[in-house]
């Protein structure tokens, strides 16, 4: 391999790129499943991410979710003493137990794309005869979770210790099972294809800049009206197909500006099927990355999906890629804006999707990318006093947020770690505060 081609290898572990690419696509849900005004009553997205969410932070904790204290002003010898002291992260378990599962997986099998939504659904919703059957019965408020947390605030004393008790069960099973190997190795499945695709994204980007000195860089998301997001998978694949052949002759007065591109085809609950793109264009020849966004957004609207699409620019708000911007015009000597196309803008396009592998046929793609440049390994003419900045991108870390305790087993590849159910004797257990 020579020297330029060694340089194009990202020199990080895949387990901790793994890690980040996960923890990313589960913040970006939070983030873009928000409800909006034109969404009406349907609030699946919000209440997937809300769970997916609560689900991991519950993994990442070790804490007591839920105890119980005492009512100020409340008489002694009242039905009603106590009441359920739930802490930030309780509260949001009890919002996800008043998700309605039902209509939240109708129409897509959601809780068996999303690996979190699947071990809520076994932990919350536990069934009787079951358990009966397999000699494995639990405390009884364990089947009426949902019943119990829609009507907490009325709850009468003994009920209240029972739900407390079968709160912190559940919270004590959801994380013996998330620190389990068979759904790390489910997690697995999803981000094991994410770390592939980033590597390959970060090799692309790295040759082009290896290549050219400066390189205009446009991120546009493609993606269809609210009337049209039924549109077939079929459908979307020829306007995928029909988009690439479009950027292949983007050209500037007669010369081919056109040097690479990426499309990245999710499936959301909110938006439905979209494309993530990411397009370099020569930058010594044209400027101008907003223009050239709208040109590409426009054509998809008018042209390939005849005014069934829509688009985003992002090089028309290119502060949400950072304080050093990961867009726009780029010079290969950039070091901090490399990083933040690296981290910022190629992290969001690989990261997992974990709907869309469910809505397509098997063993088709959900990234396309150019080839990889060809790199002449001598080149003629004055040599640059600007060095390649790709030497040094790894020595900089990814730009995980700390969080309570190492996420997913440092990566999905902790040690072990036994998580017993939490033995509870009565109410002497429970954190009763005078």
């Amino acid at each position: 391999m020579s020297k330029i081609y060694q340089t194009i290898e990202v020199d990080r572990s895949d387990v901790d790129i793994s890690k980040w690419l996960l923890d990313y696509a589960i913040n970006s849900m939070k983030k873009n499943d928000k409800p909006k005004l034109s969404d009406g009553q349907d609030t699946r997205a919000e209440d997937a991410a809300m769970i997916t969410v609560c689900i991991r932070d519950i993994i990442d904790s070790d804490d007591t979710l839920f105890s119980v204290e005492r009512k100020s002003g409340v008489a002694f010898g009242s039905p009603r003493q106590v009441k359920l002291a739930p802490t930030p992260l309780g509260t949001k378990f009890l919002h996800c137990l008043d998700v309605n599962l039902a209509y939240l997986s109708m129409g897509e099998p959601i809780d068996e794309a999303n690996p979190f939504i699947g071990l809520f659904k076994r932990a919350v919703d536990r069934n009787y005869e079951q358990d009966a059957t397999a000699g494995a019965l639990l405390n009884p408020a364990r089947y009426e979770l949902r019943s119990l947390s829609s009507m907490r605030c009325g709850l009468f004393d003994d009920d209240v210790w029972a739900f407390a008790y079968a709160l912190n069960d559940t919270v004590a099973e959801i994380r013996q099972q998330g620190d389990a190997k068979p759904f790390r190795d489910e997690l697995k499945t999803h981000t094991r294809l994410a770390v592939k695709n980033y590597r390959s994204l970060v090799a692309l980007i790295r040759a082009l800049f290896a290549k050219h000195r400066r390189l205009l860089v446009i991120r546009v998301d493609f993606e269809y009206t609210k009337l049209h997001q039924s549109v077939s998978y079929a459908d979307v694949r020829k306007h995928c197909a029909a988009l690439i052949r479009y950027l292949k002759r983007t050209q500037h007065r007669q010369r081919k500006i056109f040097k690479a591109y990426v499309l990245k085809l999710e499936y959301a609950l909110r938006r439905g099927w979209h494309f993530h793109g990411l397009i370099f264009l020569d930058g010594h020849v044209v400027h101008g990355d907003v223009h050239y966004g709208k040109k590409f957004g426009e054509h998809w609207n008018n042209v390939i999906t005849r005014l069934m699409g829509g688009y985003y620019n992002c090089n028309a708000k290119p502060g949400k890629y950072g304080k050093h911007r990961g867009i726009g015009m780029i010079e290969s000597h950039e070091v901090d804006r490399r990083y933040a196309l690296e981290m910022h803008v190629a992290g969001y396009l690989a990261k997992p999707d974990f709907y869309a592998p469910t809505m397509k046929a098997d063993g088709e793609r959900l990234l396309f990318k150019s080839k990889m440049p060809h790199i002449a390994t001598v080149k003629r003419g004055r040599r640059s006093s600007k060095t390649d900045a790709s030497a040094v991108l790894d020595r900089r870390p990814l730009p995980v947020k700390e969080r309570s305790r190492t996420s997913f087993g440092n990566g999905l590849a902790r040690a072990s770690r036994t998580v017993e159910p939490t033995q509870w004797s009565g109410r002497r257990e429970l954190m009763l505060h005078a």
